[in-house]
């Protein structure tokens, strides 16, 4: 993650990131677009922080989260390749 992070983070400033999630820490409005520069400058998972400190950072936050509401459907749809699984018939 650190590495792909670090690829984004090597565009120009201007580029446009669209988020596929938003977490809205503290209440704030779901946001979906930012910028690399926003990201460099207020990311606090990036801003300032070596590869060492973004691991114990991620570990230290992902052991608090629960998991994800929809992670079991998007698990199916990711081991299939994106499809999405036949459907069960009941009878």
């Amino acid at each position: 993650m650190w590495n792909s992070i670090q690829a984004i983070l090597s565009l120009s400033d201007e580029t446009r990131l669209f988020t596929g999630h938003d977490y809205q820490p503290d209440g704030r409005p779901p946001s979906w677009e930012s910028t690399v520069a926003a990201q460099k400058r207020s990311n606090p998972h990036v801003a300032g922080q070596s590869a060492e400190d973004f691991i114990r950072l991620r570990e230290a936050r992902d052991a608090t989260l629960p998991m994800p509401k929809l992670i079991l459907h998007a698990l199916q749809v990711n081991i299939r390749g994106g499809r999405l699984p036949v459907m069960e018939r009941v009878i």
